[in-house]
């Protein structure tokens, strides 16, 4: 991948994604334990309204995609700026659990204007298809270090100057770095992208697509996937300290994921010239799975905890590469955000579920040994779900 070789339009957007994922995303675990403690709110609550987000988010998927394959479709952007910037302003001026509900509403309808989705649409309203998996794939390694780069910030930010605070440093780059790029991007989109409007064509067969086998396939595995990877984003810190890990290690060990991350989207540049995307899922979501269960092991040398990290951080970058490439290989590139759209429904409804859920069953006996069980049988699902697409492409 010729890192310098890419407009600077893609790598603005590369930097955005950074941003968001790291403010939108990334944050929660270490503010919302912050909160939790100074606030008294319990762990299910604190979960539920993560999940909240992810909810809504995933409802508006659909939505947001038809109106990126739009005219003006680009104009998501500037108004998922100025809504993230009054939701993370608004979240560091919450009291209690119901005040947070509201707050997480408005958050994930800044998720669904701003992350992977509408962004990945408007590279493919903007570029060839072959160009757009190309950036799309770019886009997703550079994001890959949002984790690496906010979680080590927001800890610093927590410790130093309180997390209500950090919340406001939050609303501060996006407001003064983000919005003005969102706006760049609105001045350039008519001279740029290709709208569907004005495109002939009959219209996207929605009940075909539903009753694919490979569509619901792909659906399936990636929303097992999903599901375990919002389940690790949110849970893992908390998991490494039950572990009798210092928390210095513990965001040591997070920040790994990132870079890691970097490499795997990297090493699919390569896998991607001579093998499926079913092959490449087959085999990291095994992968993860044996990662996965390491987890229940008392493992003490942070070397093997390194290596162990290195390795979930490359599987979760190529999954999440897969992710957004799966579309185009069911659909036409004129119809990518209403297909992304339809996708990303259940995957984001179950990333929404999973921080609830994984919750909950920790509740049930104050360990962290149940949920990752349940983790390793979710991606099973996911492996045996790639294993019946490649089956099916034969």
């Amino acid at each position: 991948m010729h890192l310098n070789k890419q407009p600077a339009i893609i790598w603005l957007l590369a930097f955005a994604q950074i941003c968001t994922w790291g403010s939108l995303f990334y944050s929660f675990p270490q503010i919302g334990g912050a909160m939790a403690n100074e606030l008294g709110i319990v762990k299910t609550e604190l979960y539920t309204a993560f999940s909240i987000a992810l909810v809504v988010y995933s409802s508006l998927t659909y939505f947001v995609g038809k109106f990126m394959d739009g005219t003006h479709g680009v104009y998501v952007f500037p108004i998922g700026g100025v809504l993230a910037v009054i939701s993370l302003i608004a979240w560091s001026m919450v009291s209690n659990a119901n005040e947070l509900y509201l707050v997480f509403i408005f958050i994930g309808i800044s998720q669904s204007l701003l992350l992977y989705e509408p962004t990945f649409a408007y590279l493919v309203r903007l570029q060839s298809s072959d160009t757009a998996k190309k950036s799309i794939a770019f886009i997703s390694v550079i994001a890959a270090l949002s984790g690496s780069v906010y979680i080590p910030l927001v800890e610093v930010l927590i410790q130093s100057i309180g997390w209500r605070s950090a919340l406001l440093t939050l609303a501060l780059i996006i407001a003064f770095i983000l919005v003005p790029i969102y706006l760049y991007l609105v001045s350039i989109d008519a001279k740029k992208a290709t709208p569907i409007k004005k495109m002939t064509t009959v219209g996207l067969d929605k009940f075909a697509l539903l009753t694919h086998k490979v569509f619901w396939a792909y659906v399936i595995s990636l929303s097992m996937f999903s599901l375990t990877f919002s389940a690790l984003a949110s849970h893992l810190y908390p998991i490494l300290l039950e572990n009798n890990l210092s928390k210095d290690k513990a965001v040591f060990l997070l920040s790994i994921i990132g870079p890691a991350q970097l490499v795997g989207r990297l090493c699919f540049q390569r896998l991607h010239l001579t093998r499926p995307l079913s092959i490449i899922g087959l085999y990291t979501s095994g992968i993860i799975l044996i990662a996965i269960a390491t987890l229940l092991m008392d493992i003490k040398s942070i070397s093997l905890l390194i290596l162990m990290f290195i390795t979930y951080g490359s599987c979760v970058g190529i999954l999440i590469t897969i992710k957004g490439l799966s579309a185009l290989t069911i659909t036409h590139s004129q119809y990518y955000g209403q297909v992304s759209g339809m996708m990303a429904i259940p995957i984001l409804l179950s990333q929404a579920l999973a921080p609830w859920l994984l919750a909950m069953i920790w509740n049930m006996h104050q360990s962290y040994s149940l949920p990752i069980y349940f983790l390793m049988a979710i991606m099973a699902i996911a492996t045996v779900g790639f294993l019946y697409i490649e089956k099916a492409s034969h």
